[in-house]
């Protein structure tokens, strides 16, 4: 096992290998359940991640005028943490009520809005923190993806809920 030194501690806080070097592991062990491994884990992981996005946009905002970020499909920290650096969100969408879900949830007859979605839970928190972060506010655009050359009357009532 090796010592934590500050050559070890700059290669855990960049992610970056250092030469050949193996990666180093750290594992969050306990034979007992609830001593808070996982909890332990994915905070030390989301310091990572956090350090690791912001390090690497601020080098990057140095050379570049856009920085574009795909994000995955699901939830996780760094999906969030990600949103939350945005400037601009751009939300692709399709034209369906699947898709439709995660932004709102709407009464089946009158299309009205009766509550958010998932994902638009998670912009909100996402543009709090932004502001809270540095005043800031991040413009969000919806953007109609895959969209057909007929249109049925289930893709109007999408779009009118859009």
């Amino acid at each position: 096992m090796r010592d934590a030194t500050s050559q070890d501690t700059d290669h855990a806080a960049t992610g970056q290998k250092q030469g050949g070097a193996p990666a180093h592991v750290i594992v969050f062990g306990n034979e007992k359940g609830g001593a808070g491994k996982t909890t332990d884990s994915i905070a030390e992981r989301e310091t990572w991640e956090f350090e690791n996005l912001v390090g690497r946009l601020q080098r990057v905002d140095l050379r570049y005028d856009f920085v574009v970020i795909d994000t995955p499909g699901h939830e996780s920290y760094l999906m969030r943490l990600a949103h939350s650096l945005a400037d601009t969100l751009v939300t692709p969408t399709n034209e369906s009520f699947v898709d439709l879900d995660v932004m709102g949830q709407f009464d089946p007859t009158s299309l009205k809005l009766q509550g958010l979605g998932s994902y638009a839970r998670i912009v909100g928190s996402a543009r709090e923190k932004r502001a809270a972060l540095d005043g800031k506010t991040i413009d969000k655009f919806v953007v109609r993806n895959r969209l057909a050359q007929l249109t049925s009357r289930y893709q109007e009532s999408v779009i009118a809920c859009l």
